[in-house]
């Protein structure tokens, strides 16, 4: 008799945790479910572009940022393009500020990325220095002027 009791609760204990890893799971991929152009970043994306300077790297369990330059588009929005991977997959992109988000414009796949894909050289993706030059900004903004950016939790003025 006093088994039986126990069937139910140790089945309702063993759905809680299978339920609990998936929706930790779930929550850590966040960023990458539907990572395209258009995206609004989230989670650990978000936060690499807001407080990662460009030439750094934000490095987390699940993913590597790389932000590579910010601009000035004429129409004032700040841009920042970037590289971000994420186990073999592996981007390049540019986001703008939206207010108080990054909303992803342009995205490109990067096949066989080199190990040191965060910082090492390399060329950009076409569809991005596309985009980027369609925004037509000034050159990217020196080391202190972006800094004060990120400090200023990006609503400083850019010039």
């Amino acid at each position: 008799m006093i088994r039986r009791a126990w069937l139910p609760w140790l089945g309702a204990v063993v759905a809680g945790l299978a339920v609990g890893v998936g929706v930790s799971h779930i929550g850590r991929d966040a960023d990458f479910v539907d990572f395209e152009a258009g995206m609004t970043a989230r989670g650990e994306l978000a936060a690499a572009l807001d407080g990662t300077p460009s030439g750094a790297f934000a490095r987390t369990d699940a993913m590597v940022v790389a932000p590579l330059y910010t601009v000035v588009a004429t129409d004032g929005r700040v841009c920042r393009a970037f590289r971000a991977k994420r186990g073999p997959e592996a981007y390049e992109a540019a986001a703008c500020r939206e207010g108080d988000e990054w909303r992803v414009i342009v995205l490109a796949t990067v096949a066989d990325p080199p190990a040191d894909f965060a910082q090492g050289p390399r060329a950009q993706p076409v569809s991005v220095m596309d985009t980027i030059d369609a925004l037509r900004p000034d050159k990217p903004l020196s080391g202190p002027a972006e800094w004060a950016l990120i400090v200023g939790d990006w609503r400083a003025s850019a010039d």
